[in-house]
């Protein structure tokens, strides 16, 4: 009764946060917009560059998917140094549905603790599918999981968190009948070991914009054709934004569950804890990646250059990059800023739609970069979700 008091408490406090900012958007729109001094847009990448080196570009990767795709669900889980949640999490997927064949997939990403003994005792005597490979990141165990995998749909469990006993049922049996490409679901957030938050999102039209929901990547049944030609980027933080911007923009169907089917734990080691405001300048990664990932859609099959994409990759480039370098200094990012003003211009010019888009958020944010606003830009983004 406690927990779902608070949920209802929770969920309210959330509601009215964002009609207060919504409110206050509307509000910033009345103001006009000005030319602010700023670094020198030239040297900005440059200097950049001199504070943190992106590991490497992200590009479209040569491997293929496996042809043969004899489960129904292939269930991906990147496994680092999890001793305390792992078999929760194993158990929560072993008790689903048995009416559909699912492999589970465990990459152990150079664990040090008991992590790598609990996966081979599952291996033994449940017949879970254990890969044990040297540290090389979230990424890179995510992309070995799809290398394995024979699911003709892919789901990505993180290594805490737990599934509903009817996930798979309910979201296999939603991207069966709708013939769905990307199926979501709602979800909790649980911290200390109590439901702090309930997402249940409104279900959209099927000709609905996807490009409106959000990119995490657990919880949600992909088809695995999606994957061919992409990756998860290796050696990158925020590697859930291929989401939105290589994943969503193929799917010809979407269809959402509007039930809380997964349960996301939050806690100090974790990296949704570790990675927001980080006083790190590998944060930066943020701006790299949605450049990569912009660069690369107009080589992915299927992916079109729209407004909406064009909107997508520009909240990465506001509320997402304002949230995610809040640790950096100034100078930092308002270099960072300057960057991402060029990028804005070049999704300008080529999807001029997107130029004249009306919606509030995105036409101050054209306004802010190009005059260059960095203040205007930080006030906006603020207010963003």
């Amino acid at each position: 009764m406690r927990n779902t008091v608070r949920s209802v408490l929770a969920k309210l406090y959330y509601d009215l946060k964002a009609v207060k900012k919504r409110f206050q958007l509307r509000c910033l729109s009345l103001t006009p917009c000005t030319e602010e001094s700023c670094a020198c847009e030239q040297t900005a990448a440059e200097d950049l560059l001199s504070v943190y080196t992106p590991p490497c570009r992200f590009t479209l990767p040569e491997q293929t998917l496996a042809e043969e795709r004899t489960f129904d669900v292939s269930v991906v889980i990147p496994v680092y140094n999890d001793e305390q949640f792992i078999e929760e999490c194993l158990e929560s997927v072993l008790r689903q549905s048995r009416d559909y064949r699912i492999e589970i997939i465990c990459v152990d990403d150079g664990s040090t603790d008991r992590t790598p003994a609990i996966l081979d005792r599952y291996a033994a005597e449940r017949g879970v599918q254990v890969i044990h490979q040297e540290n090389a990141g979230i990424s890179a165990a995510r992309n070995a999981g799809i290398e394995r995998s024979r699911g003709k749909y892919l789901l990505f469990v993180d290594d805490d968190d737990v599934l509903d006993g009817a996930f798979v049922e309910k979201m296999l049996g939603r991207a069966i009948s709708d013939d769905a490409d990307y199926v979501k679901c709602g979800y909790s957030i649980l911290r200390d070991g109590v439901v702090s938050k309930v997402v249940v999102e409104k279900k959209p039209d099927r000709e609905g914009n996807i490009m409106a929901y959000n990119g995490y990547v657990w919880g949600s049944l992909i088809r695995a054709e999606l994957f061919r030609q992409v990756r998860f980027p290796r050696g990158f933080w925020y590697e859930d934004m291929i989401t939105r911007l290589l994943l969503f923009p193929r799917c010809r169907r979407f269809s959402y569950v509007p039930e809380p089917l997964y349960t996301h734990r939050m806690h100090s080691r974790n990296a949704s804890s570790v990675l927001w405001h980080a006083r790190n300048p590998k944060s930066l990664d943020q701006l790299y990646l949605a450049r990569d990932c912009f660069e690369m859609a107009a080589h992915v099959p299927d992916i079109e250059i729209t407004r909406d994409y064009c909107a997508a990759v520009q909240y990465e480039l506001s509320a997402m990059l304002f949230q995610r370098t809040y640790g950096l200094n100034e100078d930092v990012r308002k270099r960072a800023f300057l960057c991402a003003a060029e990028l804005n211009a070049r999704m300008t010019e080529a999807c001029p739609d997107f130029g004249t888009d009306r919606t509030t958020a995105v036409r101050l944010l054209n306004e802010a970069f190009s005059r260059k606003n960095f203040s205007r830009w930080e006030k906006i983004s603020r207010l963003m979700p």
